[in-house]
């Protein structure tokens, strides 16, 4: 996973941002130390070390983190899997406990980074979620 990561970074976010490009991930290094630090039991620090080694330059400028209950997730991620008819289910056959600890390893981040890390209530409409959002870029942005 992480050599996939470096790949991308020089490939495409390092010579993006170096055009002054703004570039979103749906998924990065603080969900990798969530999912495979505090969910799978990596342990978030080891993440931490391979993202700074294979990474140095690419550290995320603000972070969001959609929060919704368990149930509410699981049950949108196997919508989602069915409109796509996709056989990617490798996390909907996880426990709730592994989510929690996820979640938690989430709230670890947050707690470490609150300038960077926003946590969104994300159990609305789509619409809503998308607001809220776009209100935290806006303030985040002011502030630069």
């Amino acid at each position: 996973m992480f050599a996939a990561r470096a790949d991308h970074c020089a490939r495409r976010i390092e010579p993006a941002r170096a055009q002054g490009i703004w570039v979103l991930c749906d998924r990065f290094t603080d969900a990798s130390e969530a999912y495979q630090g505090a969910g799978r039991g990596l342990g978030a620090e080891l993440v931490r070390q391979l993202h700074a080694v294979l990474c140095p330059e690419s550290w995320p400028d603000l972070t969001f983190f959609l929060d919704v209950e368990i149930a509410t997730c699981l049950e949108r991620s196997r919508q989602r899997l069915r409109r796509e008819a996709s056989r990617e289910s490798r996390f909907e056959g996880e426990s709730a406990n592994f989510f929690r600890q996820v979640r938690d390893g989430y709230l670890v981040i947050q707690k470490r980074e609150p300038e960077r890390f926003r946590m969104i209530a994300a159990g609305g409409e789509v619409y809503d979620v998308a607001g809220k959002i776009w209100s935290e870029v806006e303030m985040w942005w002011a502030k630069r």
